[in-house]
């Protein structure tokens, strides 16, 4: 039996997480050039914590997908001869 992976309503979530992440930090970014007045500075720099943040929640998301993929792994091999066994 191998492992199912992540459900849908698990990268549903993930995406919005990094939609979101970016969002907020443009808009983040683009209040605060507003109120110091240093367009575009704090926009690009609110882009840009904002992608290292959504980079960051999918780089553990994946580790645990693939942790979680790993561990169904070893509790529920797959039934029948390995491909070592069946060629000989």
């Amino acid at each position: 039996m191998a492992a199912s992976g992540p459900s849908s309503r698990e990268l549903i979530g993930l995406g919005a997480s990094v939609a979101g992440s970016v969002v907020l930090g443009l808009v983040v970014g683009y209040l605060l050039d507003g109120l110091w007045d240093t367009s575009p500075a704090l926009l690009f720099a609110g882009l840009a914590i904002g992608v290292v943040g959504a980079a960051t929640m999918i780089a553990l998301q994946v580790r645990r997908f693939a942790k979680a993929d790993s561990e169904a792994e070893k509790h529920h091999p797959e039934e029948g001869p390995s491909c070592k066994e069946a060629l000989g």
